[in-house]
């Protein structure tokens, strides 16, 4: 879908999750609402950091390909890992850490080789090449 202009922006601006809804709703843009209990040693390292340091009960936003998600932290419960286990978990989120890097590798590697070449009419606005903005032709941009 194709957000209105400026309108990410708009709804990032909002810190009541009331206001989100009823922005997303004005929009016309799809959203769902849940509560959900998060294991930080089962996300990303920086979303697991930022939920750490978020203030319990303030909105914030966390964008992820083309989704954008409005979170708030309602409580923190530290669980203690037994040491039988606590091996196991330190080892299982390292090599999670290292696939993940060399998947983040892959891509920008490939998406440094890639050619993209847009039909007209299919050129996104933000991402179009400068020689095709002064009429040279079909935009070529990276390819996502």
């Amino acid at each position: 879908m194709q957000l209105p202009a400026g309108s990410v922006q708009s709804i990032e601006s909002l810190k009541d999750p009331n206001d989100i809804m009823a922005r997303l709703k004005t929009l016309s843009i799809p959203h769902t609402r849940h509560t959900v209990t998060l294991d930080t040693s089962k996300v990303p390292a920086a979303l697991a950091e930022r939920l750490v340091d978020e203030p319990l009960g303030e909105v914030f936003f966390v964008r992820s390909n083309n989704q954008l998600a409005a979170m708030s932290v309602t409580s923190r419960v530290p669980v203690v890992v037994p040491s039988a286990d606590a091996a196991a978990t330190a080892t299982q989120i390292f090599q999670a850490a290292q696939v993940q890097q060399q998947v983040d590798t892959l891509v920008a590697q490939l998406r440094s080789q890639a050619k993209v070449v847009y039909t007209n009419g299919f050129v996104p606005p933000h991402k179009a090449d400068p020689a095709a903005q002064k009429g040279a032709g079909p935009s070529r941009g990276a390819a996502h």
